[in-house]
């Protein structure tokens, strides 16, 4: 059996923070292509009506879609995994509460 050392709170922040690839804390990352498509889908789709706003709100919702599943399996870290688990959450939850 092999002793291990208590955790403290600066490792459990270290392991949800660090890069597994570069070592790098990152907790944020320069907008990307989908958050870029579901910014401006989103937007655009208060000031529309009719087609154009399904069409938009539908943009949004594939953009969302793909960044949270991106972040979900490719996160740098556990937290950028958890932040793609809470877009995908939100979205499900959107979809479900308009049917």
């Amino acid at each position: 059996m092999t002793h291990r050392e208590p955790t403290s709170p600066g490792t459990a922040v270290d392991w949800l923070l660090r890069s597994r690839t570069s070592g790098e804390v990152v907790v944020g990352q320069p907008p990307n292509p989908p958050i870029l498509v579901w910014t401006l889908a989103t937007g655009l789709s208060w000031f529309t009506t009719g087609r154009l706003r399904a069409a938009l709100q539908t943009a949004a919702a594939v953009s969302l879609a793909w960044w949270s599943l991106d972040e979900l399996l490719r996160g740098v870290n556990p937290l950028r995994r958890l932040f793609g688990l809470a877009g995908l959450g939100w979205l499900l939850e959107s979809v479900r509460r308009r049917r």
